[in-house]
């Protein structure tokens, strides 16, 4: 499910937000789970469900659609088709997880 938000009428506020450009789409994460993409350079955003409230506080991507995003209670998940679906990793327990950096779609490090 996306929600398309409309500029300039539509607000998101967060306290925190980490950017990240990647084959001119950008995606923010922030607190309480929330993902937002644009593929047009930022002129319009929309948001993204990855099915968790956990705060985000890291991601990688290594192209438009792969990506790694994580946070806390050791929240995980993966994209491999630009946000339209989100699938968690588990890696066993809930601790706060506060970078990711993947060098290809399947290596990468996690701390």
């Amino acid at each position: 499910m996306i929600d398309r938000l409309k500029a300039p009428g539509d607000v998101v506020v967060a306290s925190f937000v980490v950017l990240t450009l990647c084959c001119f789409a950008a995606t923010a994460i922030g607190y309480n789970g929330m993902i937002l993409r644009s593929e047009d350079g930022g002129e319009t955003w929309f948001r993204q469900y990855a099915g968790t409230n956990a705060h985000l506080f890291g991601m990688s991507f290594v192209d438009a659609n792969i990506g790694t995003l994580v946070g806390r209670w050791g929240t995980v998940v993966r994209t491999t088709d630009g946000g339209e679906t989100w699938v968690r990793q588990s890696l066993g327990g809930s601790y706060n997880i506060g970078n990711v950096h993947f060098s290809d779609a399947d290596h990468g490090a996690i701390v």
